[in-house]
């Protein structure tokens, strides 16, 4: 879960992109630098981390196999993380 005080940073970075767009861009990936928990009761603002599409992958294929050992289904043939995994393709295709 997202902790307050992080929700707060990344709503001052909105605010201040949208007044300046020569400040980082709150809504693209960063090269680096980009805090991502790890499975903890750490928040964002306690892990900095680089964030990649690898990252995130991996993180999300272990919450999906975390949520099949506790019995959880999913509704459809496709989980989130192959959807995800899909746009994210689609997305880089445009480019």
């Amino acid at each position: 879960m997202i902790s307050e005080a992080t929700l707060l940073k990344w709503e001052k970075m909105v605010a201040e992109y949208k007044q300046d767009h020569t400040r980082p861009n709150p809504f693209e990936e960063p090269e680096a630098g980009m805090l991502f928990p790890p499975h903890s009761s750490q928040s964002f603002a306690d892990m900095p981390l680089a964030v990649s599409v690898t990252l995130l992958r991996r993180e999300f294929l272990q919450e999906e196999s975390d949520a099949r050992k506790r019995g959880v289904t999913f509704l459809h043939e496709t989980t989130p993380t192959t959807f995800l995994r899909r746009a994210l393709d689609v997305e880089e295709q445009q480019y």
